[in-house]
């Protein structure tokens, strides 16, 4: 099995010229894995309303097609960042972690 390394997508929901996808496929042997978290401090905040949701839905739908047509994926969490890391790295042991700050 290859190693894996994260691609944590918060703002950018995007493959196709996104530096951090280009960067996780140049770690050695590395299968670029796409992570968005789903944090409900932001998610039910009062300013995130309805038309915000769906149209980030359809770009996170976008996103995974994206991704399962380079033969990875994109996974989904529900919770605090900090504490689904700490999950996500205690399973899956990975060889990298990649963040876009946009």
């Amino acid at each position: 099995m290859k190693n894996l390394t994260f691609i944590w997508h918060r703002r950018d929901l995007r493959l196709d010229d996104n530096p951090a996808v280009f960067a996780a496929w140049g770690i050695g042997d590395s299968i670029g894995m796409g992570v968005f978290i789903f944090d409900p401090g932001i998610l039910y905040n009062g300013e995130t309303e309805g038309g915000k949701v769906e149209f980030m839905l359809g770009c996170l739908e976008e996103l995974r097609e994206s991704y399962r047509k380079l033969g990875s994926d994109l996974l989904f969490f529900l919770g605090k960042p900090t504490v689904i890391w700490k999950e996500i790295i205690e399973k899956c042991r990975p060889i990298g972690f990649i963040l876009m700050k946009t």
